[in-house]
């Protein structure tokens, strides 16, 4: 998304009060806030359990992040806006959403893929927030038919 939090002009995002208080809550709860997004971007999906499981052990692998890191990534999302830019991209854009993303939701997509000159959109059915996890196969068979048309 060119836009993660929510605006007048982009009712697409996430309200700014979620975001600070994920970043409240990295401070106060650590675990459960990361317990909760890790769980945000599989709701919905068909293989979430599974999905869920490969993201935590992913997450894990090295220990836990710097809170600070985080809280840091959480500013950016909160103050970053690209929209202005999208129609001067001019390179073929294949813009994958999953059907029931609750952390970019597809209508986010669309209005992304709406703005730029060559993008196209896919939405991966019953698939969340991190398709090409829960969707392996069908996201690579996407990926292919797309480089292979351009």
């Amino acid at each position: 998304t060119p836009r993660f939090t929510a605006a007048q002009d982009w009712p697409y995002g996430t309200p700014e009060t979620r975001l600070l208080r994920m970043a409240e809550g990295l401070q106060s709860d650590y675990q459960q806030t990361v317990s909760e997004f890790l769980e945000l971007q599989v709701r919905g999906s068909a293989a979430g359990e599974a999905v869920l499981e490969q993201l935590r052990a992913a997450l894990f692998m090295h220990g836990e992040a710097v809170p600070e890191a985080l809280t840091a990534d959480l500013t950016l999302l909160r103050t970053t806006d690209l929209r202005g830019g999208l129609g001067g991209i001019d390179a073929p854009t294949l813009v994958m959403a999953g059907q029931y993303d609750r952390v970019v939701p597809p209508a986010a997509s669309r209005a992304l893929a709406a703005a730029m000159p060559h993008a196209r959109l896919v939405e991966v059915h019953r698939g969340a927030h991190a398709p090409f996890l829960s969707h392996t196969a069908e996201v690579a068979a996407l990926l292919a038919q797309f480089l292979s048309s351009t």
